[in-house]
């Protein structure tokens, strides 16, 4: 049984499968910054915020609208 902590914070596999992406190019963006994904490091772990991912998805969605 899933926890609100364990719902809130996606490893990096389970982001990857929430924004429809490969784990390749969280790695590759965690090093770069071009898309600028929000992640924390927990200790030795990455975890992404479902919030932060929200958020982000959110942004990207309304600045790349076609504006009439």
């Amino acid at each position: 049984m899933e926890t609100i902590a364990t719902q809130c914070w996606l490893s990096v596999e389970q982001a990857a499968k929430y924004l429809g992406c490969s784990r390749s190019l969280l790695d590759k963006d965690r090093i770069t910054k071009l898309l600028g994904i929000p992640y924390s490091r927990l200790g030795r772990h990455i975890r992404y915020s479902r919030t932060e991912l929200d958020a982000y998805l959110n942004s990207k969605s309304s600045s790349s609208e076609v504006k009439a």
